[in-house]
């Protein structure tokens, strides 16, 4: 009987909370609020990075102005993979149309920019492709950023393959610079592994830059700039004194954000200049003093900014692909158990598999309720 009865208090606490956690969610009065979601980079529903920020917008009960939740399958700009015809496919919008997404978004998220091929037979000579930050988009942000919306831009926001003399002035309206890398931890520097993970035509590009052969094993870090056709591999045991870069977050804004001082980090981040703006999380790659200085040597830092703030506009660009989460959208409408976890998780700063509960989703949700509440008293 007595070790019975734990058991049974422990299978009651499993069953009621996700209930009692339902019950709260539903208790929570929503948010409305119209937000304009782009992401050209979907190659299946599954894998739609909107599905992150949908957890994230339904965690916090963030309506539309009709009172209807946001879905992840059809409630954005850009590419639409399972569409019925391939005419509907991608959904953008015209410059025409520019004044109506003005006076009915109150922010813009762009989630993804690389696009995806719509080459459907080998034997074509022109690949087709969709993808790139563009002019409408370049103009749609101007809008936006005149009218003192919230933009929220995210890793490869204006990276290959936009065109280079709308990222140039997408660089010059914002203050911050694209330096052409981006890099990422891999589990397995091998090249079986790594041709499934990046173009394989990297590792050519290495043996002619280097004049070695890709004999790399164990983890790493590898760095990519495609304009320049550079790559630089730091493999863990000889240039890292951490298993992965992390993310550290200023004082301040660790507070008032409620995310961690420092947290690992293990997705795809871009190299980028903040110019004027403010910085609120860094890139640490934490690498020893060998990988420093083969960083010094190719022109490049080993902390270099995450998250960056506009000085003049509520404007915010995620240096990392933060949003690429393979998410559970049942658990965004439970309150306490996601409380529990991310209480918990939040202690757990080495692990980057945590990194959405611990750094993304009190991110996402302090900026956006920060922008309702700016709503609300100008009474929008």
């Amino acid at each position: 009987m007595k070790t019975t009865r734990p058991v049974l208090i422990i299978v009651a606490v499993i069953v009621i909370l996700p209930f009692l956690g339902r019950f709260f969610w539903l208790l929570q009065k929503g948010k409305k609020m119209e937000i304009m979601i782009i992401n050209k980079t979907v190659p299946r529903n599954s894998h739609n990075e909107v599905k992150a920020l949908n957890w994230v917008l339904n965690y916090n009960k963030i309506l539309k102005t009709d009172n209807t939740r946001y879905r992840f399958e059809k409630d954005y700009y850009g590419y639409h993979p399972d569409a019925p015809a391939e005419e509907w496919k991608i959904r953008a919008f015209r410059m025409a149309d520019l004044p109506s997404l003005q006076e009915k978004y109150s922010a813009v998220i762009f989630l993804d920019n690389q696009g995806v091929s719509l080459t459907r037979q080998a034997k074509e000579i022109a690949p087709k492709y969709y993808g790139g930050f563009n002019q409408n988009d370049y103009f749609l942000l101007m809008n936006m950023l005149n009218a003192g919306k919230l933009i929220v831009a995210e890793y490869n926001f204006f990276s290959d393959p936009t065109e280079a003399l709308v990222r140039y002035n997408t660089e010059q309206m914002l203050d911050i610079h694209c330096l052409g890398w981006r890099g990422k931890r891999f589990s397995d520097l091998s090249a079986a592994k790594i041709r499934k993970e990046i173009n394989p035509d990297w590792i050519d590009h290495y043996k002619e830059y280097y004049g070695e052969n890709w004999d790399f094993r164990g983890p790493g870090l590898i760095l990519l700039n495609e304009r320049q056709n550079r790559i630089i591999v730091l493999p863990h045991d000889e240039f890292m004194d951490r298993d992965y870069p992390d993310v550290v977050t200023d004082e301040k804004y660790a507070h008032t954000l409620n995310v961690p001082d420092k947290t690992a980090f293990g997705g795809w981040f871009a190299i980028v200049y903040h110019g004027e703006n403010e910085v609120i999380s860094t890139f640490d790659l934490n690498l020893n003093d060998k990988g420093k200085e083969i960083m010094m040597k190719n022109g490049l830092n080993c902390n270099f900014p995450a998250v960056i703030k506009s000085v003049n506009h509520p404007f915010y660009y995620v240096a990392g692909d933060f949003s690429k989460e393979n998410v559970h959208m049942v658990w965004s409408r439970v309150k306490i158990i996601n409380t529990v976890l991310r209480a918990v998780e939040s202690r757990m700063t080495d692990k980057p598999g945590l990194f959405f509960q611990t750094y993304y989703v009190p991110f996402m949700s302090a900026v956006l309720e920060e922008h309702y509440e700016e709503m609300n008293e100008a009474g929008v």
